[in-house]
C-alpha cells in the first residue's frame, strides 16, 4: 500500500492517482522525473542510427537520377520512331525525320544507360579517394 503525500489516504501500490483527492502518488511523480534514458527500458525508444550522405553519395544519386531521365527520354524516343516508322506521313521540314528519331533514342538511350551502369566510375573520378589515386598509378 501506498500513502497518498497530500491526504495521508492508503492507495493500491499499482495506482498512479489518490483515491480520495486524485492528486499523483509519490512513487508515479518520482519515475516521470527520471530522464528518459533511465526510465524502465520497455519505455525507452529506440534510436535510429541515421547518417548524412556525403557529397559523394549525393553526386552518385544525381548521376543516377540523370541516367533514369536519359533513359526515360530515350524510349520516348524509341516510341516516336517506331510511330514515324509505322505512319510514313511526318516528312515535313519542321518535323523530325525517322532517323533523327533512331539517333536521339540511341544517344539517349546509351547515355542514360551509361550513366545508371557507370555511375561508381563517374564518381570515383569526380571525387577521387586514396585507393582510386592507387589504382590509377597501378595500371600507369
Amino acid at each position: 500500500m501506498t500513502a497518498c503525500a497530500y491526504c495521508g489516504r492508503e492507495n493500491e501500490d499499482d495506482a498512479s492517482s489518490c483515491r480520495e483527492c486524485g492528486s499523483k502518488l509519490a512513487a508515479v511523480a518520482a519515475r516521470e522525473k527520471l530522464p528518459p534514458n533511465e526510465q524502465q527500458p520497455s519505455a525507452a525508444v529506440p534510436t535510429s542510427s541515421r547518417t548524412r550522405m556525403s557529397a559523394r553519395d549525393i553526386f552518385g544519386l544525381i548521376i543516377r537520377v540523370a541516367g533514369l531521365w536519359g533513359l526515360s527520354y530515350g524510349l520516348h524516343h524509341l516510341v516516336s520512331w517506331l510511330y514515324s516508322l509505322r505512319h510514313r506521313k511526318w516528312t515535313g521540314t519542321d518535323r523530325w525525320t525517322s532517323g533523327d528519331y533512331f539517333l536521339a533514342c540511341a544517344l539517349y538511350l546509351g547515355v542514360g544507360l551509361y550513366l545508371l551502369r557507370g555511375a561508381p566510375l563517374v564518381v570515383s573520378f569526380a571525387y577521387p579517394t586514396e585507393q582510386d589515386q592507387k589504382t590509377r598509378d597501378d595500371i600507369a
